[in-house]
């Protein structure tokens, strides 16, 4: 720790130092002092074999239909719950009439050996109709009333979908419900999607 009578006279040199720096009299390169920038380069993230970012929606669930709770609005009706891996139970309700949420996914989604996707869902079984597409735009019907069929995995339900036939690279999935009800925990409750072929 540097005693008062230092700290004084350090404070007296960084200021003079100063004065003769911005008086012009001297520069940097007088006083042999080198500045180097260096870029920090941020590396880039891995990519994630979920659903990454919700690209379209219609469904129903509010805060009116969650009883004014908001604790139950965000558990359940904030569609960003369904990205990234399960976290329950945190889900999207998808009530309403031929509800549905659009996701973008984390990486590419092939037709491989065994099951190629895998849907989490919560709650109640309940079906909901998948499809795939490679542009966001143009859409393919995987499988219709789907159901989950008691798979647990630490808790979580899922059902895995082979998407024979479908011979192109996909980086879209759409959740579609035919459910009528309205109410906070109506229709399939989407908690998540995970790529299991990719290219």
């Amino acid at each position: 720790m540097l005693i008062a009578p230092y700290r004084r006279v350090l404070a007296v040199f960084s200021t003079l130092l100063l004065l003769i720096l911005l008086s012009g009299c001297m520069s940097i390169a007088d006083l042999g002092v080198r500045i180097v920038v260096v870029d920090v380069i941020e590396p880039s993230p891995l990519p994630q074999p979920f659903a990454v970012e919700v690209v379209g929606k219609s469904f129903f669930c509010s805060m009116r239909w969650c009883g004014g709770d908001p604790v139950l609005e965000e558990l359940h009706c904030n569609p960003e719950n369904a990205l990234g891996p399960p976290d329950s139970p945190r889900d999207v309700s998808l009530g309403g009439t031929n509800a549905w949420i659009a996701l973008r996914l984390g990486v590419a989604l092939i037709d491989g050996t065994g099951p190629d996707l895998r849907i989490h869902e919560g709650g109640d079984a309940e079906p909901f109709h998948v499809y795939i597409s490679s542009d966001g735009a143009s859409w393919d019907l995987v499988q219709e009333n789907v159901e989950k069929a008691g798979n647990d995995v630490d808790g979580v339900f899922f059902v895995d979908l082979d998407i024979s036939g479908h011979t192109d690279t996909y980086w879209y999935v759409k959740i579609v419900s035919p459910s009528s009800q309205f109410d906070c925990f109506a229709g399939a409750d989407l908690e998540a999607i995970v790529v299991l072929n990719s290219p």
